[in-house]
């Protein structure tokens, strides 16, 4: 998949941008406060129908403005060349028009899945070293685009744990409040954490070689295991019993027995799929307890590009890579090793920042376009 071109319309200082982008490299240059950041932020709410800075549309629009557009013509990179037009209207209070090829589409998780991308910001680290959310929406990201009903499953689930809340909220701390309609909503919720578990797990498994291969050659001497914590594993339960499809349905039934009261106490389900992570370990260690920010900043490299690399030899789908100074921590070894792994895989790249970053002398410049952006004004250089 590749971004062919985009045309932004008041999107925070883009009053009016356009640009005609390449196959490879396209560099995105100029002073901090320019406008760089607001054009991977349009191209990211176009393809996955959410900005990564903010949730408030409000933040988005130009001052003084009431809505906002991004159109972007996409090839989707199928067999037979086919370009698509795709349109997104965002209205402030007054909801969303998306359109493919002129034609009104109501689910934004039809394009998300035509146009998977990575994005990568100068915190890109915490995939390492923060909580599992951001880990877990990522593992969800990877999950998405190679087992196709895994979307329509997560909602179900979502819905399932909202009911499920619901009525631990309503009993009000009490336990002789809880009511026989909660076994009915942990039943479903039982059933369909052991289809997400499933998922997940089969897909870290075909993922991890990915990412070994290409941590090592982001930086031979790191050694990283990657493997998959369902959400309610304690020092004396084995992954291979959660996960295993006989034991994992009886296991989470008797842990959701036993955690009963604290459910009720705090009025929210403790254990499940939703507190689910990738576990990354140094030996017996946390991974984010030995290794240096540089470090980590390599292995969350390491995780993206890899899980790009399964997703192009799984399902035939290049990533498109948005990225936002990502050499801001990253030497210039790493980091022209790393532009070298991306020019390999042939994908299509849209990076920001203040200056040319190293690239090496083995990089294909003739494949770069570069742009310089200024007052929310492009141009090609």
């Amino acid at each position: 998949m590749q971004f062919q071109s985009f045309h932004i319309e008041r999107v925070r200082n883009l009053a009016a941008a356009a640009a005609e982008l390449g196959p490879g490299l396209n560099l995105f240059i100029g002073p901090n406060g320019a406008g760089k950041t607001a054009i991977l932020e349009a191209i990211h709410l176009l393809a996955r129908g959410r900005s990564f800075r903010t949730p408030r549309l409000s933040h988005l629009l130009t001052q003084g403005t009431k809505e906002l557009l991004i159109r972007s013509a996409v090839d989707l990179g199928h067999k037979t060349p086919e370009i698509s037009k795709v349109g997104l209207i965002k209205r402030f209070r007054g909801g969303t028009d998306l359109h493919i090829n002129g034609a009104k589409e109501p689910r934004l998780s039809v394009l998300a899945r035509q146009l998977p991308i990575q994005l990568m910001l100068p915190n890109v680290s915490d995939l390492v070293f923060e909580g599992p959310s951001e880990r877990r929406g990522f593992l969800n990201w990877g999950v998405f685009h190679v087992k196709h009903d895994y979307g329509g499953l997560s909602q179900q689930f979502n819905k399932v744990l909202k009911q499920r809340n619901v009525l631990l909220k309503g009993c009000s701390g009490r336990l002789s409040s809880v009511t026989p309609e909660l076994d009915v909503w942990t039943a479903q919720f039982v059933e369909l954490a052991q289809q997400i578990n499933s998922h997940r797990h089969t897909y870290i498994g075909e993922w991890q070689p990915y990412f070994e291969v290409v941590l090592a050659k982001l930086d031979s001497e790191l050694a990283v295991n990657l493997s998959f914590d369902p959400g309610y594993l304690s020092p004396d339960e084995s992954a291979s019993e959660a996960l295993d499809s006989e034991k994992s349905g009886a296991l989470l039934v008797k842990l959701l027995s036993e955690n009963l009261a604290r459910e009720v106490k705090y009025g929210a389900t403790q254990i499940g799929p939703q507190r689910a992570d990738i576990k990354l370990t140094i030996g017996d260690a946390p991974a984010n307890a030995v290794l240096s920010r540089g470090q980590g900043k390599t292995v969350a490299l390491a995780l993206l590009v890899s899980q790009a690399q399964h997703l192009m030899e799984s399902k035939n789908q290049r990533s498109a890579f948005l990225i936002d100074d990502v050499g801001a921590e990253l030497d210039g070894d790493h980091n022209r090793r790393f532009y070298q792994l991306l020019d390999e895989m042939n994908c299509q790249i849209l990076a920001t920042s203040t200056d040319m970053p190293v690239l090496g002398d083995d990089f294909p410049m003739q494949d770069v376009r570069v742009f310089h952006v200024e007052h929310g004004v492009v141009t090609r250089q």
